[in-house]
Formats: structure tokens, C-alpha cells, sequence
């Protein structure tokens, strides 16, 4: 005996404002064409070199690197991992002073 698993597309259904919400936002008619949208970001990707090198990483590499794909477990422990470094060298305060993890 076997199993083969059948997969069948989920489609959007709708999408609401919170019920209470007195001003709801325009950005909620968007969402359905951003999560079918073919350049929406499947799965997580890190630079290689920082995933060799973490913050130590040859930074001019940026832009012109290979990426590899991670798994999103991965992926979330990679940026916990890095929110707490940058915390212990420069405190709390850091995040606030920063766009990206790990942008100096």
C-alpha cells in the first residue's frame, strides 16, 4: 500500500478590514495581487558569501554574489541569530539607527 498526496491550488477567497476599523486602508485591495504575483518571493535566499561569512562577509560582494536557497526555519534562525549579535556589540539602541539586518 501507498500514499500519493493530491495538491489542488488555493485561490484567494476575500480580504476585510477589521470590523472596527473606522479608516480601513486602501493596501488590503492589493494584497490578492501580490500573492499571486510571479516576482513575489517564493522562498528565502541568503547572500553565499554572508552565509559562509556572517557579519564578517567581504561586503563589496553585495549586489554581485551568489545567492542559495534556505529553508524558512533557517531562514527565521539566521535573522534571530543576527538580531541578537547585533545586539550584544551595539545594544538595543542599533535598531533603530539601521534599515536592514546587519546593515552598518
Amino acid at each position: 500500500m501507498h500514499f500519493v498526496p493530491e495538491s489542488k491550488p488555493i485561490s484567494w477567497v476575500e480580504i476585510k478590514p477589521f470590523e472596527f476599523d473606522q479608516y480601513p486602508t486602501k493596501i488590503l485591495d492589493g494584497v490578492p495581487g501580490i500573492i499571486y504575483s510571479p516576482s513575489r518571493v517564493r522562498y528565502p535566499m541568503v547572500r553565499v558569501d554572508w552565509y559562509k561569512n556572517r557579519h564578517k562577509s567581504d561586503t563589496s560582494q553585495r549586489g554581485d554574489n551568489r545567492f542559495v536557497r534556505v529553508s524558512w526555519d533557517e531562514a527565521l534562525d539566521l535573522v534571530y541569530e543576527e538580531l541578537e549579535r547585533i545586539q550584544k556589540d551595539y545594544g538595543p539602541g542599533r535598531y533603530t539607527q539601521q534599515t536592514l539586518v546587519g546593515a552598518r
